[in-house]
């Protein structure tokens, strides 16, 4: 069912939404943090696979549609979802990966890489918990605020998140050309979306 677009949308709602729920998001970024998805060779490709499998399980739970993995040969996979419920509005692609770097030296780190580990600082620490299981987590979060605060978002949304970015995106030219359809009717205009506050940033721009 496509919801007209009317432009009534509370930012103070979505907001309130956000910092009532920060809790359940964040379990759900140390859910992903705890799989180590490093896509780098040597490194079990079945963790990489099992990611992409989480990703999608968190994009499902927010309310996107058509919530698949995409791959191609010999490429770790891609997590996609999207939700185009706004009749007239752009269409706008957000992007990010879960694959991650290794961990490097276990005498480094303070906390076990893959334990996602809350400081007293307020940080949270492990590999991907930043980059860029962090980022992914922003927009499943605002997605999440919008639909649960007024069924719907401003702007229709293609959610795509890489499997490679750590080792180059050397296969994303290949990547688009299988699923050249996909990529109709994105427009590559600016937009500002809540993100999460304990991220330290208010919100987040996307062109």
């Amino acid at each position: 069912m496509v919801t007209p677009t009317t432009g009534d949308y509370d930012l103070k709602k979505v907001l309130s939404y956000i910092e009532t729920n920060k809790n359940r998001y964040r379990e759900i970024l140390e859910q992903l943090v705890r799989i180590p998805s490093v896509s780098a060779e040597g490194y079990p490709v079945e963790e990489v696979l099992r990611s992409a499998e989480a990703t999608c399980n968190a994009m499902r739970g927010a309310g996107l549609q058509n919530v698949k993995m995409l791959t191609v040969p010999g490429v770790h996979p891609y997590a996609y979802g999207e939700w185009l419920g706004t009749k007239g509005a752009p269409t706008v692609l957000l992007y990010g990966h879960h694959d991650v770097q290794p961990p490097g030296r276990d005498e480094k780190w303070l906390s076990p890489a893959f334990e996602p580990t809350l400081r007293r600082d307020g940080r949270l620490y492990g590999r991907g918990s930043v980059d860029d299981k962090a980022g992914v987590m922003v927009h499943i979060a605002a997605i999440d605020a919008y639909l649960q605060t007024h069924g719907s978002l401003p702007v229709n949304v293609k959610f795509l998140v890489e499997g490679e970015e750590e080792i180059g995106s050397e296969h994303l030219g290949a990547f688009l050309r299988k699923y050249r359809k996909w990529r109709r009717k994105l427009r590559c205009a600016p937009w500002t979306i809540p993100c999460i506050p304990a991220c330290g940033v208010d919100r987040c721009r996307i062109r």
